[in-house]
């Protein structure tokens, strides 16, 4: 694929509508849920009844291009001056197709629950946003165009996919067929005020980041806190994982989800035990990651995001997404982004890698002019513009320049690009049908009590995977009882 004042606009910057409850900084796969969302345009006949399959398969390319009215829905409206500008391009080269770009209405079950109603109901956009979840999940129900055997065909087309990174190029493939073409990606890392660091004279995380470790971010968190003064040291406690816990998980050499899709009993395993007693110990235990009344306290909120933005959080987990509203955010002190640390028990790091893309629907009214604009979609030109914003990291290398060597804030934005190599993908997978992360509220949940000290770690986690387990269960079974009735 794979999500509060300061903390709304680094939200809202990526299409995101922040987590309640806990101070909870919003992943990106919150952006994914796609919960209220504001339309640019409803798609239009979107309640109506498609012309299902009429473009048949893929032409050979010798064909005029088709005659067709192409629907487009993405997560969110963010982005559509850039989309705008892409298809602008795409229909002066192909005058016999239209594009309409749209998300999902407000006020409904934004973009996810939206589209999947729709593709159920043979009314889906012919061209549509997918992620490492929804490739999965949307290729399991039939959703998708095998786009294989155009990447056979088309030198041109394969050539444009080999210019993505390989680990962004596979989150588009499904049981190794091509079921999407790529957008962007995103990856985790650490946000810290260089400011703050200065002040207390202690070392530069830039200085150090390359072989620091768990311990080594306590000890620097430590010394940057000031309760007294609402300072704290590090904060990296959302529910939701992605900027959180997960990173730490998989540079413990754990798992958050089966390799199946099936089960969530890998949070129960010592190793992912072991990362999060260490997260939740920096705020309940060490005092130096600050709990939600804090929170409250130091910003009348509850997002961590607001409290860094206001100079008074030294280090916080983060995702890449969020560097373009720091920029505009924040004015009085200097930051920057930094590896996140070593496991001591492993001596590896981690990160969480994430990416969009577009997918065409089987069932939409002109495939052929569908794969015609993923065609576009994939090419260097579409890029150069998604670069031009200065806010998508671009699926594709010869186009990651517009954003890391971008002379913006943060100085070392090579840090992200770096992550990339040693990122684990983003775990939640649809493999079985569904939306997998859907069914981790009751881990969530388990977690808001765990990161409080309300419960204890191994009894929260017990709590939230046996319940999470049976909500999976539960939408498995009537995923396949569905698709038995088609």
């Amino acid at each position: 694929m794979a999500t509060a004042a300061a903390g709304v606009a680094t939200d809202t910057a990526r299409g995101v509508c922040p987590p309640g409850g806990s101070g909870a900084a919003a992943s990106r796969r919150r952006v994914l849920r796609g919960i209220g969302l504001a339309a640019v345009a409803p798609l239009p006949g979107a309640a109506l009844g498609a012309c299902a399959g009429q473009g048949g398969a893929p032409g050979d390319g010798s064909k005029a291009p088709p005659k067709a009215d192409l629907r487009m829905m993405f997560f969110h409206a963010q982005w559509k001056e850039a989309f705008d500008e892409v298809i602008r391009n795409f229909q002066q080269r192909n005058p016999t197709i239209t594009v309409e770009f749209g998300t999902a209405p407000p006020g409904g079950p934004g973009y996810i629950g939206a589209a999947t109603a729709a593709l159920a109901a043979g009314s889906g956009p012919d061209v549509m946003s997918v992620n490492w979840d929804l490739v999965r999940t949307w290729t399991t129900r039939g959703n998708l165009v095998d786009l294989t055997p155009e990447v056979n065909r088309d030198k041109a087309f394969a050539k444009d996919l080999a210019a993505y990174h390989p680990k962004i190029q596979a989150l588009m493939k499904w049981e190794n067929k091509q079921r999407g073409v790529g957008l962007d990606h995103d990856v985790v890392a650490l946000y810290w005020n260089v400011s703050l660091f200065q002040q207390a004279q202690v070392r530069p995380l830039t200085d150090v980041h390359d072989k620091w470790t768990w311990n080594d971010l306590l000890d620097v968190a430590r010394r940057l806190t000031k309760k007294p003064e609402h300072q704290y040291g590090f904060w990296g406690h959302s529910v939701g994982g992605q900027t959180s816990f997960w990173p730490l998980i998989f540079a413990n050499g754990g798992k958050v989800v089966s390799a199946d899709g099936s089960s969530f009993a890998p949070m129960l395993e010592p190793a992912a035990v072991e990362a999060v007693q260490w997260l939740t110990d920096t705020a309940v235990r060490h005092g130096v990651a600050p709990l939600p009344d804090e929170i409250r306290a130091a910003t009348g909120g509850t997002s961590a995001a607001t409290l860094f933005t206001q100079g008074k959080l030294a280090m916080m987990i983060g995702g890449s997404w969020t560097a373009n509203t720091y920029i505009t955010t924040i004015k009085d002190f200097e930051w920057d982004v930094a590896h996140l640390p070593h496991a001591p028990r492993t001596g590896k790091r981690s990160s969480v890698l994430h990416g969009t893309g577009f997918g065409i629907n089987v069932d939409g009214r002109s495939v052929d002019a569908s794969v015609l604009f993923a065609k576009h979609l994939a090419t260097r030109e579409t890029h150069k513009v998604y670069g031009s914003t200065g806010i998508i990291q671009s699926a594709r290398m010869d186009e990651w320049d517009s954003f890391y060597a971008s002379p913006k804030p943060p100085k070392h934005r090579s840090v992200l690009k770096e992550a990339v190599e040693y990122a684990h993908e983003h775990p939640l997978t649809g493999q079985w049908g569904v939306i997998t992360y859907d069914a981790t509220d009751p881990i969530e949940a388990a977690l808001g009590r765990v990161f409080t000290g309300e419960v204890a770690v191994r009894e929260g986690l017990q709590t939230g995977v046996t319940q999470a387990d049976q909500e999976l269960a539960k939408r498995v079974a009537e995923v396949k009882a569905a698709t038995a009735k088609r």
